[in-house]
């Protein structure tokens, strides 16, 4: 099972681990950040960005194609402490490319971070005490 773990590390900075690989959380100024490190958000973006850059280029590779010539950008809006209208727009500098825009689509829209985020609503948040047996 994927594992992230973030903690405090200074002044609403806070250090995330995965694997062996470390990367350094801010908050945004309103909240106490320093636009020392990528806020929450912009991960969230760049996970999702990544995501369909993965599923498109396996797309292109699968059907004998060179996966070169592909950028995603990711956008969405904030609206207090929520993100919604979530825009992935697909580059394609390949001529050869088009007429795979549905399909492109359709990836994109049914990819892990995208139907993880249209799920969440069914997750579970449990709090933890490791000294304690009891978990609420």
């Amino acid at each position: 099972m994927p594992n992230v773990r973030v903690v405090p590390k200074e002044n609403m900075l806070f250090h995330a681990t995965c694997r062996d690989f470390e990367m350094d959380v801010d908050v945004p100024e309103s909240m106490g950040g320093g636009d020392r490190a990528p806020l929450p958000s912009e991960l969230l973006m760049w996970a999702m960005g990544s995501c369909s850059a993965n599923l498109i280029t396996r797309y292109f590779n699968n059907l004998g194609m060179d996966s070169s010539g592909i950028e995603i950008d990711v956008e969405c809006e904030k609206v207090g402490m929520k993100l919604r209208d979530f825009k992935v727009h697909v580059y394609l500098t390949d001529p050869e490319k088009k007429g795979h825009e549905e399909n492109i689509k359709k990836l994109v829209k049914n990819g892990v971070i995208s139907k993880s985020m249209v799920e969440f609503s069914g997750s579970e948040v449990d709090v933890i005490y490791p000294d304690d047996q009891n978990a609420t």
